[in-house]
This record gives structure tokens, C-alpha cells and sequence, in this order.
């Protein structure tokens, strides 16, 4: 219903209230008939209700008058425009309204313009973000990278190490067979204390295997010189056993040749010379087969210190690659102590070397139960270093996110005007 409608009604019901208490007062203070009171009461209406008209029209302009700047106003903050401002002071229900609604955009202007300020700062913390992201995960993949590297290097020390064991147990087996020959059954060695110690973090257990798998083979070197030097002195003593067969095959046999001299007399020397002679020819076979021993041992000897050449130089770029990352690969301690004896003797000496054959073999099974472990420890640190990637690449499409949304908000608030000159 509009608001003529209304006030038209507010008129009519108006005049018929005052009519109908105007015409009983006439009726009562007047002689009138009922015809003239009729037109008296008509003319009443008549003119109450032109005087409602004319005072509820201009009622009606003044309303209307006082609303078309709130609505214009309304509009413009509806298009988005929170710069303009209603100016009227006065008390009545038109400046209430309009005090409400320039509080209104007031409030409305100071949030936005706090959400373009968040969203700006939003965005640059996003991109930040984004930077620093991309920062890391070229760092993670990187340290994934070396961490493969240190685990197929381990790999092959492993293998490596695999093969001197062999090499060295074949090596123990022939100084067994020596030291049986040479009848030696004295024990002066002392046997190899192995120490391992687990890193609190798998890179750094990788470097610290790799350290005592250098300290292991540099032990092993030495043991290794030490089992030729006293090859080469069993070969001397063996040389000397030689030397004194032959002198006494020698002596035996110009006591036979004296013997057969002496004809009769000097049969009985005879005898004892060819049991002589005997004693030295089983002396020099036995001499010549310990001699053959102790060559192969040497070549073996040889052998195993190629190999453990080898291992050197492939622990040593192993080194090199740990060094690269000193931040997450660290040394811890050495595992392996020296292993001295001595021999003075044929058997001291043969006995010291199976011994330290034997050690040779449990030094190098451990070494490979090292190199296992520090290639699974690199390989769980490859694993970890796969999920930090996977997790930042999750991060990253959250900060994207983030940033497409502040600067959808930005844009939203953007289609306000907030400021003169916008």
C-alpha cells in the first residue's frame, strides 16, 4: 500500500471520528432541522476532510523530501561508493536514520579498508612463502641426491669388503697349514676389540661408518705388511734350514765316501752316514715345501692388499662425498685397535701369522656388517629426505592457495571506493 493510500485513509478516518462527534454537540446546542443539520453535517465533512487532505499532503511532500537523500545515499553504498556522507542534524526518526547509516558505511569503509590491508599483507607473506619453499625443496632434493650417493657407495664398499674377506680367509687357511708344518702352538697375539657405535641420525651414522671403515682398512694395511715381513722372515729362517741340509748331505756324503775308505772298519759309518744324509734330504724337502707356503702367501698377502687398496680408494671418494654435507654427515670415533705380537721364532712366528689371518677375516666381516648398516641407514635417510620433498610440495600448493585468495579478496574489496580520489 503506498503512502498516498495511507495517508488518504489517515484523512477519511479522521473525518468521520470528528463528524460524528461534532454532529450530536450540533444536534444538541442547535434548533436546526434534521434536513439543514444533514447539509450542516455534509459541509463539516466536507471541509474536515479537505483540511486532513491538504495537511497530510503536505506531510506526505515533507517525508518524501527527507527520504530521497537516504535512498540516493543507500544506492550509492549498494554500487559499491563508501566516500559520501549524509549531512542532517536533527532529532526527529529521518535523523536517526541517517546518523545509522553514515555509521554504517563508516564502519563498513574501516573494515574494508583493514581487509586491503590484510590481503596486501596476505600476498606478500604468500610469495615470501612461496620463495622460501622453493628454497627448501631445492635444498631437500639436493640432500636426497647425496644421500643416493652415499648409499650406492656404501653399496659397493660392502662389496668390496665382501671380497677381502675371502681373500683373507684363504689367507688364514694357508697360515693354518704353516703354522701346522712348522708345529708352532704357541699363542702371542692379542685379539682385535671392535667398538660400534650407532649415530643419533642416519646421515651422520652413514659418515661415521664410513670413518671406521677407513680406520678398519688403514689396520688392516698394517696387519697385512706385518703377516709379509714375518713371511719374509719365516723365508730366511727356511733359507738357513736349507743351507745346513745341504751342508749336512754334504758332510753325509764324504763320511760315506771316507767310510767306503776304510773298507771293514768303517762300514758302521756308513751306516750312520746315509741315516745323515737322509735326515738332511727330509729336512731340505720339508724346507723347499714351507718355502712354497710362504710364497703363496705373499702372493695372496699381495693380493689382499691390492683389494684393500681398492677399498681404500673407494672409501676415500666416499669420504669425498660426505664431505660435501659436513652439516649432516659427522665422524664419531674409530672401531678398530691395533693388533701387535711378536714372534722370535719359526712357530712364534707362524702362529703370529694365522692369527692375525684370523683376525683379518672377523675385521673384515665386521667392516661389511658395517657398510650393510650404513647403506640401510642412508637408504632410510633417502626415504626421510623423499617425505620432507613430498610434504613441501604440499606446502607449497597450500601457499598458492593462500595467495589466490588474498588476491581474490584484494579484488573484492578493490570494487569498493573508499577514498576521494578512487
Amino acid at each position: 500500500m503506498s503512502i498516498r493510500i495511507k495517508v488518504l485513509l489517515i484523512a477519511l478516518i479522521s473525518t468521520v471520528i470528528a463528524s460524528a462527534v461534532a454532529l450530536p454537540l450540533l444536534a444538541v446546542f442547535t434548533d436546526l432541522s434534521t434536513s439543514h443539520l444533514l447539509i450542516v453535517f455534509v459541509a463539516f465533512f466536507l471541509g474536515v476532510f479537505i483540511t486532513e487532505l491538504l495537511v497530510a499532503g503536505g506531510m506526505n511532500r515533507t517525508f518524501n523530501d527527507a527520504l530521497n537523500p537516504v535512498i540516493g545515499f543507500s544506492h550509492s553504498v549498494a554500487e559499491g561508493d563508501l566516500t559520501t556522507h549524509l549531512d542532517r542534524h536533527t532529532t526527529d526518526i529521518i535523523g536517526q536514520l541517517v546518523n545509522a547509516q553514515n555509521a554504517m558505511v563508516d564502519g563498513l569503509r574501516i573494515i574494508l579498508e583493514k581487509l586491503r590491508e590484510a590481503s596486501t599483507m596476505v600476498s606478500s607473506t604468500a610469495e615470501e612463502l612461496a620463495a622460501s619453499s622453493e628454497q627448501v625443496m631445492a635444498s631437500a632434493q639436493e640432500v636426497s641426491s647425496t644421500v643416493e650417493q652415499i648409499s650406492k657407495g656404501a653399496e659397493s664398499q660392502a662389496r668390496a669388503v665382501e671380497e677381502t674377506s675371502e681373500i683373507t680367509h684363504e689367507i688364514a687357511q694357508m697360515a693354518g697349514n704353516v703354522a701346522e708344518q712348522a708345529r708352532a702352538s704357541a699363542e702371542t697375539g692379542r685379539a682385535a676389540n671392535e667398538i660400534a657405535r650407532a649415530g643419533s641420525a642416519h646421515a651422520e651414522e652413514a659418515a661415521t661408518r664410513m670413518n671406521q671403515m677407513k680406520v678398519a682398512m688403514e689396520d688392516v694395511t698394517d696387519i697385512m705388511q706385518g703377516l709379509g715381513e714375518r713371511s719374509m722372515q719365516i723365508g730366511l729362517i727356511v733359507d738357513v734350514i736349507t743351507n745346513i741340509s745341504e751342508q749336512t748331505n754334504m758332510l753325509a756324503l764324504n763320511a760315506a765316501i771316507e767310510a767306503s775308505r776304510a773298507g771293514e772298519h768303517g762300514r758302521g759309518f756308513a751306516v750312520v752316514a746315509e741315516e745323515v744324509r737322509n735326515l738332511a734330504e727330509g729336512s731340505r724337502k720339508a724346507a723347499d715345501q714351507i718355502s712354497k707356503m710362504i710364497r703363496d702367501t705373499e702372493s695372496e698377502t699381495g693380493r689382499a692388499l691390492k683389494a684393500m687398496e681398492h677399498t681404500k680408494e673407494i672409501i676415500g671418494g666416499s669420504m669425498d662425498v660426505i664431505g660435501s654435507t659436513l652439516d649432516a654427515l659427522t665422524n664419531v670415533a674409530d672401531i678398530v685397535e691395533d693388533i701387535a705380537g711378536g714372534a722370535e721364532s719359526v712357530y712364534r712366528a707362524t702362529e703370529a701369522q694365522r692369527e692375525g689371518s684370523d683376525r683379518v677375516v672377523k675385521a673384515s666381516h665386521d667392516i661389511a656388517a658395517i657398510a650393510q648398516q650404513a647403506a640401510a641407514g642412508t637408504q632410510e635417510a633417502s626415504a626421510a629426505a623423499n617425505q620432507q620433498t613430498a610434504s613441501m610440495e604440499e606446502m607449497r600448493a597450500s601457499i598458492q592457495e593462500l595467495a589466490r585468495l588474498s588476491v581474490e579478496m584484494k579484488r573484492l574489496v578493490d570494487d569498493f571506493k573508499l577514498d576521494e580520489g578512487e
